[in-house]
């Protein structure tokens, strides 16, 4: 029996590859040290993970690690941090695996999404980031999220708010949607 969860993580994460890959192409990414020319292998890394043997995973093919920070609750809107996150990021950093990072928002409007961005980057101002934060906006559609009802102009706006000031803080920002989500600007304005 095919496990559904891990095959659109899967999916999810080839498309986060090939947008930074995109991206990257493109020009909107520098070159840092550490960094590579060809494929690299990364992993998304949370509290659902446990706790990771970084020891371990520095010796396998992994190159990157993409880092939840945290998310904004559905329900009050409170800013939480991921509770594996600081850890994640020491370890990853102390066994030289490259880091980016991701915030799950919730945010209703740009202030909101300017907040999460300065306090994710208030985190990573401790670790060397080599890969770009992602502004993650998932569930806008189910009825409980605090962002039901917001138009794709409305989420995108939101969206750009977070990703202009985490690159004001000196970061590399990254949108993380699925490819069907922005195919003819289905649920976000991308073209």
């Amino acid at each position: 029996k095919v496990n559904r969860d891990l095959l659109m993580r899967k999916r999810n994460w080839i498309a986060v590859i090939l947008l930074i890959a995109a991206v990257c192409l493109l020009g909107g990414c520098k070159k840092r040290a550490k960094e590579i020319e060809t494929i690299a292998t990364g992993i998304d890394v949370a509290r659902y993970q446990g706790t990771i043997d970084w020891n371990r995973l520095a010796t396998s093919s992994v190159d990157f690690a993409m880092v939840r920070l945290g998310y904004r609750s559905s329900d009050e809107g409170k800013i939480v941090e991921d509770v594996n996150a600081r850890y994640n990021l020491q370890e990853a950093q102390k066994n030289d695996i490259m880091l980016g990072a991701y915030f799950f928002s919730t945010a209703v409007n740009e202030k909101e999404a300017q907040e999460e961005a300065n306090w994710a980057a208030d985190i990573l101002d401790q670790y060397s980031i080599t890969y770009p934060v992602a502004y993650d906006c998932e569930g806008y559609q189910e009825a409980t999220s605090r962002q039901y009802g917001l138009t794709a102009e409305e989420r995108t706006d939101i969206a750009l708010a977070f990703l202009k000031q985490i690159e004001k803080r000196g970061y590399e920002g990254m949108f993380y949607a699925s490819r069907n989500e922005m195919t003819d600007d289905a649920q976000w304005q991308v073209s």
